[in-house]
């Protein structure tokens, strides 16, 4: 898959993430992610996941994106996707710890 074809999915996924239809936002991130995975691609895939419930995978996403960009794992919105997707889990004090943690470094 070309890299313009990763970013025309991602950026409809996007949209249908805005719009509330996360399981097809969820599918178009997936392809996008299959060969061209860029960390705010990630991101975004995740925030698709976790919306659909589906915090394990999210969890997984967050660690690759996490892996592409390490300097990016501090940023306040991964700390918040990695607790909603703890959240998700029912993790909830391990969330509540990473809520914490971000609203402690605002």
């Amino acid at each position: 898959m070309r890299t313009e074809i990763a970013e025309l999915l991602h950026c409809l996924g996007y949209v249908y993430l805005r719009q509330g239809q996360l399981r097809r936002a969820a599918v178009l991130l997936m392809l996008a992610a299959r060969d061209h995975a860029s960390a705010p691609l990630l991101r975004t895939l995740a925030l698709a996941l976790i919306g659909c419930g589906l915090g394990e995978q999210a969890t997984q996403v967050l660690d690759r994106a996490e892996a592409l960009d390490p300097a990016g794992a501090a940023l306040p919105l991964n700390r918040v996707l990695r607790a909603r997707a703890l959240l998700a889990l029912g993790r909830r004090e391990e969330a509540r710890a990473a809520f914490r943690a971000v609203r402690d470094a605002a």
